[in-house]
């Protein structure tokens, strides 16, 4: 499928999701890998939304195993032991504030060395979980 139907289809299950439907385990993949894929480039994304979503991260790591997505399977998981340090009780701002600018020089890597965007096509070998 295109990106465009990728994304069609993941806000298909958001939506489902928000009006209180249970999403199966395949879909919550697809909303995971739609979330890193349409928000990873913003700068801390990963830090706002998978560090606070615990999750949401396993289903990102288990779809990026599924895929054999290598690139990004190593992006997630030096982002994983870069994130141990963060306080997860604390609020976005206060952990911003704390950053050494070693640790915002990590999260700009992050975003330049992104290896995804609008793939050629996308398989539904997630759904199969």
């Amino acid at each position: 499928m295109t990106y465009d139907e990728f994304t069609e289809l993941a806000q298909s299950f958001l939506k489902k999701d928000s009006e209180g439907q249970p999403l199966t385990h395949g879909e919550k993949l697809i909303v995971a890998q739609y979330t890193y894929e349409d928000y990873v480039p913003m700068d801390g994304i990963l830090l706002t939304y998978y560090n606070f979503n615990v999750e949401m991260l396993d289903l990102l790591i288990e779809a990026y195993t599924k895929l054999d997505d290598q690139e990004n399977l190593e992006l997630i998981e030096s982002f994983v032991k870069w994130a141990e340090k963060i306080n997860r009780d604390e609020d976005y701002s206060t952990v911003m504030a704390k950053l050494s600018d070693e640790d915002l020089e990590f999260l700009d890597n992050i975003s330049d060395n992104y290896p995804l965007g609008e793939e050629e096509s996308y398989s539904n070998i997630l759904l199969e979980a």
